[in-house]
């Protein structure tokens, strides 16, 4: 409670960032879009706890398969 709603500001920022890096990279970007509107949904206690298990499940998802698509030389 100390810190109030900065954190969640600092999230929006940082996912707006990484839609940003992603569309130059030409990565997939829904998890991070999910993101930024749980950023914003977040203000509603409960509802936002879902929507941050959610955005979560599918950055994992987006981090796992992005890293099979793309050989690392």
């Amino acid at each position: 409670m100390a810190n109030a709603w900065a954190p969640l500001g600092i999230a929006f920022l940082l996912h707006a960032v990484a839609i940003i890096i992603l569309l130059r990279e030409r990565g997939p970007i829904i998890g991070n879009a999910v993101g930024v509107v749980t950023s914003v949904v977040a203000l509603i206690p409960f509802v936002g706890w879902i929507m941050h298990a959610i955005t979560a499940i599918i950055l994992l998802v987006e981090g796992l398969s992005g890293s099979r698509r793309n050989p690392r030389y």
